[in-house]
């Protein structure tokens, strides 16, 4: 019995022994881009006025959430980032604070003109970052706001920004001069084959509105680890009911747009 148990367990340690995994040299490609690159923080600030318990009835809220640079105050390049994405929340207003305020103060003045209104006004604006390299950082930011109505409104925007120099970046810094009519006949065919049904040939067909029903690109672009992506708001193209439409570029498809030594080398 004893024999029989050594040779059990014998075997199994030679089984082990083929089986033993054996390391091999893998080339890792030195052009992927390193992710979370740039340390940030995400801040927030809120405000509301009015009854907001669990039954609001003339609550109104504005709430921010935006994206701060780490170690700021030694980068110029981070402090001209900053000062970007604290803008696209505070527009004309002097302070982010000053932003809410006047919004909280336009509810106000609504209510004092009809106080039997249970209209509930409401802001919300939230930044992202969606892209982070040594040499690029992308942010989405949504904005929503109620005001009354059948409905609220809603957008995206991204910013793109160089890491050097804390710039926005446009698409004629990432792709070769001229690119536009070539870019539009890439992009159009990713655009039929996501919002137009089998048999359409015409954009209007599916509700798009396009001068004389010919494709454009927005100018609302992020740059992303897959590629290129372009967004379209409510109302730019199409009514409120078919919302945002988006699409990808892939990288690989504009491989011969791409500057060289530019900042999408990295792709």
């Amino acid at each position: 019995m004893k024999n029989i148990f050594f040779l059990t367990v014998l075997c199994l340690s030679c089984f082990a022994c083929k089986h033993k995994s054996v390391s091999k040299d893998i080339k890792i490609p030195s052009n992927i881009p390193k992710i979370d690159t740039i340390s940030y923080d995400l801040k927030s600030i809120s405000k509301e006025f009015g009854n907001c318990g669990e039954a609001p009835a003339n609550c109104t809220t504005a709430k921010v959430q935006y994206i701060s640079l780490k170690n700021a105050e030694t980068n110029p390049s981070y402090q001209t980032i900053n000062s970007a994405l604290i803008n696209t929340v505070k527009g004309n207003a002097p302070s982010m604070t000053a932003s809410l305020d006047s919004f909280i103060n336009e509810a106000k003045a609504f209510y004092k003109e009809f106080p039997e209104s249970a209209i509930g006004y409401e802001m919300e604006l939230e930044q992202a970052v969606i892209f982070n390299s040594p040499k690029i950082i992308a942010i989405e930011a949504f904005n929503y706001a109620y005001t009354g109505g059948a409905h609220g409104n809603y957008s995206t925007r991204f910013y793109n920004f160089e890491v050097a120099t804390g710039q926005e970046i446009d698409l004629k810094q990432l792709l070769a001069d001229n690119y536009e009519p070539r870019l539009k006949a890439i992009a159009g065919p990713i655009f039929k084959k996501a919002y137009l049904e089998e048999g359409m040939t015409k954009y209007s067909e599916a509700g798009f509105d396009f001068n004389k029903d010919v494709f454009t690109l927005t100018d609302n672009f992020a740059i992303t680890k897959e590629g290129l992506k372009f967004l379209y708001n409510p109302y730019e193209i199409a009514p409120y009911a078919l919302g945002q439409q988006e699409i990808l570029i892939p990288y690989s498809t504009i491989k011969e747009l791409i500057r060289k030594n530019g900042l999408l080398d990295m792709f």
